[in-house]
Order: structure tokens, then sequence, then C-alpha cells
């Protein structure tokens, strides 16, 4: 067994910071109690600084000058997708769901392939595509090609149709709208076979929010964008946030928070 030891550090576990060594098993990549006994083990001197795990980021369309969504010939996309992968390694982030919007059946099958689930030391590491569209409101479509917008009238065969037969190898997340046509009824299939189903690009109201994470919808993609603002009467997908089964949900960390300047 081959350890490496992190030592003069502070672990970031459970929200505090403990001032403790860590091992990790190099042959499986686990974090392990302290050996007992004889070990070979390689000693890290982290002069005082933080451990903490790394992030995770499920929806990212492009950084570093490269679209996720944008593919021109496989040499050109091969390389701006590593530029991503290892330039976002070094901000902290160690995986993500590399995220397309709306695009064509065409484009899925060039692009999804290269954002399947990829085990990787150099660089951050993929957990399979997110897709945004093309089965959301064209109401709330954002900067979504509306021309590419569509329904799932035939349910998960229209998916099919769309990402691919074999998109599940490659899909973790799916945004769409769940008062498009055919999408309610396909969320149960959809989550069977592994894939998270997200709310989002949606102009539903609340019950229908409601009865999508009823159907097994736990995500909600960027809250209070692309969907219509809470009312009183009418909380729509916000309203999720307080409701008894509340999904996860994401938001977009932009810095604007819409106060005036004094």
């Amino acid at each position: 067994m081959s350890i490496v030891k992190f030592t003069n550090c502070y672990l970031c576990d459970r929200g505090e910071l403990n001032k403790k060594d860590l091992y990790i098993d190099t042959k499986s990549g686990k974090i392990i109690s302290e050996p007992i006994g004889e070990a070979e083990i390689k000693e890290v001197d982290l002069l005082g600084q933080v451990l903490a795990p790394g992030f995770i980021d499920i929806q990212i369309n492009g950084c570093y000058g490269f679209d996720y969504s944008h593919y021109e010939s496989e040499e050109q996309y091969i390389q701006g997708y590593n530029k991503c992968m290892k330039n976002l390694l070094k901000t902290g982030t160690t995986s993500m769901c590399p995220t397309m919007i709306t695009s064509t059946n065409k484009m899925y099958n060039k692009v999804l392939p290269h954002l399947s689930p990829k085990r990787v030391d150099d660089k951050c590491e993929s957990l399979g595509a997110h897709l945004e569209g093309p089965f959301i409101s064209l109401k709330k479509s954002g900067c979504h090609e509306r021309k590419n917008i569509t329904t799932a009238k035939e349910g998960f065969k229209s998916i099919k149709q769309m990402y691919g037969d074999d998109f599940t190898k490659h899909v973790r997340i799916v945004t769409g709208a769940p008062e498009v046509e055919g999408m309610l009824e396909m969320i149960p299939q959809l989550t069977k076979e592994g894939v998270v189903y997200s709310i989002g690009h949606t102009a539903a109201t609340f019950d229908i929010a409601a009865e999508a994470v009823k159907k097994g919808a736990s995500m909600v993609t960027h809250m209070y964008n692309a969907m219509p603002q809470p009312h009183h009467r009418e909380p729509g997908v916000v309203g999720l946030a307080a409701y008894e089964n509340s999904p996860y949900f994401g938001v977009i960390a932009d810095a604007i928070n819409g106060r005036s300047k004094l």
C-alpha cells in the first residue's frame, strides 16, 4: 500500500476547520484512517493551508473561450474541451456537468460522446452532460434558439429521437419545462434511467411544478431566471423553495442584486 500523508494543514469538514493530518491511499484514491504498522508513506507539508473537498459544478455552459454547445470539428472540440477541464481544475473545481443549451439531433450526436462521465487525474472530471432543452417553454426561452425548441409529444420516444438511443450513457441532467407536451408524463422513466430531471426555462404554475416533483423532478435550474416571478396568488416554480418536498436548486451567482446605486 502506498500512502500520502498531508500534514500541517486544516481540514474543512462538516463546516468546521480542524488542524489534523489526512491520509490517502494512492491506489484507490480514497481517504483512509491513519495506518497501523509499517506502510510506505509520503509526507506532504501544506504549511498551514486549508485542505478542502473539490467544488462540483452542475451547470457550466462554457469557459475559457469555449462553448460546450459549439462544434466545428472533432479536433477543435477536443482541444477546447481539454483546455476548459484543465483550467477548471486550477479553480478548485474537480468535477462538473458540461452543459449544452437547446440544439439539434445532429449536434447532440456529435457532442454527447465527448461529455460522457470520465475519471481522470490531470483535469476536472466530467460527471456527464447537463442538457438544457430543447423541451422548454417558448415563453421563457432566454438565449436558446427558438427554432429548435420542441415538445415531447411522444414521451420518452421523443427524448431518444432528439438525444440519441444511448443518451443515458452520456447524460446526467435534463432541464425541461414540465408544462410542455409530454414532459410531465415521462419524468418517472427518465429518472428511472438515472437521469436527474430539472425544472427550468418554464412558465409552469406552482401546481404543475409540484406535480413534476411528485413524479421525480429533484432540481430547479437557475432559480428565478427564465421562469415567472413569484406572485402572492401564484408563487410558480419559485414557490417550490417552501414546498414540503423542496427540490435542490441552482442560482446564477453573477453578483447583480438589483439594488439602485445611491
